[in-house]
């Protein structure tokens, strides 16, 4: 089986839509399935090594949306050409020409952004145009999957649930930094939607003994930094930047709290692999982050108003310090159970299509031959 492993954008190699595209690509290889990986963009890929696998040059793109169109459609179809199944891992969205159809055969998609995004104008088009295509869609929590069939509900019956992996033996091997301050971890793109000015405001009613460490990057980083500064809190808040994840497991089991406080999240990945470090949670209470909770039943996981009060939010971080550790790591779904599910995705696809080609194909020779035989009776007549 050929699998075609299609991603809209990898933006940080480091991001979420690189590690699992990465993690998957050598799973499969593992597994003895051929693997094609076509990015749209411009970087520098990995080396990734594995029998069957390559990596197609990546298509330049353009900054603007509208100038993005084009490269993603052509690069997306030279993608499918000639594979068993092709996954759409879709992070950025290009605008959809009018009247655009796609036949890539048998499709996958999977969404690596929360699907209120999905839904806005004007990439709403986009994304049905990409639905419509799929034969399978999956999704990263039940939470996201009853969102998208809100909104696209002809995708019933197409739509199921994919968690994401966590490296739970990396998580729970890595060193923590030695610190004596009380640490809280917050991690992710930095963008507005993640609502870290709340973490940074919750600094100011914490004892000085807190520090506040905030691992990523975005484009909210210069407005953060300011308000940090505005709060006079400045000095107990660390912008680590984006990190190997060798670094940020080590921050994870360093932190005494973690904290979660976006108001869109697919998956809730970081707020399970914190949990997987033995870290307490404070988390937005969103239907993702109560859906992550009821998961991991016992575990320290402590939820905020999205739009509370940051006094909240620092009595949350508070309380959560000072409970008590959880006698155990939490078992959550390896990248090997991630691999298993979605490369049973394809080859069901795959068996659903060759057992169709092979009905047309009987279909068509009961014809030819009916075809031949009322040839041969009216010449004979």
């Amino acid at each position: 089986m050929r699998v075609a492993l299609f991603a809209s954008s990898y933006a940080d190699i480091r991001g979420g839509v690189a590690r699992h595209v990465d993690q998957l690509a050598r799973g499969l290889v593992r597994r003895g399935v051929e693997v094609e990986i076509t990015v749209l963009g411009d970087l520098r890929l990995p080396a990734v090594g594995g029998n069957g696998l390559t990596r197609r040059i990546p298509t330049e793109a353009g900054r603007l949306r509208s100038a993005m169109a084009f490269p993603f459609w052509r690069a997306l179809s030279l993608a499918a050409d000639g594979s068993d199944v092709v996954d759409i891992h879709i992070s950025a969205f290009p605008l959809a020409p009018p009247g655009v159809a796609l036949d890539l055969g048998p499709t996958v998609l999977t969404p690596h952004v929360p699907v209120q995004r999905l839904r806005r104008w004007p990439y709403a088009r986009t994304v049905g145009t990409l639905i419509n295509a799929s034969h399978r869609i999956l999704c990263a929590s039940a939470a996201e999957r009853d969102l998208l069939l809100e909104s696209f509900p002809h995708a019933a019956g197409r739509a199921e649930v994919m968690r994401p992996g966590v490296d739970d033996r990396a998580i729970q091997a890595a060193a923590p930094f030695a610190s004596a301050e009380a640490v809280v971890v917050a991690n992710g793109r930095l963008e507005r939607s993640q609502r870290l000015d709340r973490a940074i405001a919750a600094m100011a009613s914490l004892q000085p003994d807190f520090r506040l460490v905030i691992l990523g990057d975005g484009p909210d980083r210069r407005r953060l930094e300011g308000f940090a500064a505005d709060l006079r809190v400045d000095a107990r808040v660390t912008f680590a930047g984006a990190l190997s994840e060798a670094l940020r497991y080590r921050w994870l089991r360093t932190a005494h709290v973690f904290a979660a406080l976006g108001v869109e999240d697919r998956s809730g990945v970081e707020m399970m692999e914190a949990l997987t470090a033995g870290v307490s949670v404070v988390a937005s209470d969103i239907p993702v982050h109560r859906e992550v909770a009821e998961q991991m039943p016992g575990s320290n996981v402590f939820l905020v108003a999205p739009e509370g009060s940051p006094l909240d939010v620092a009595d949350a971080i508070d309380f959560a310090d000072e409970a008590p550790s959880p006698a155990a790591f939490w078992p959550v779904r390896s990248w090997e159970s991630l691999v298993d599910g979605t490369c049973k995705v394809y080859r069901e696809l795959d068996h659903q299509t060759r057992l169709l080609c092979a009905t047309y194909s009987s279909r068509d020779r009961v014809v030819v031959q009916a075809d031949d035989a009322t040839h041969q009776t009216g010449a004979v007549s």
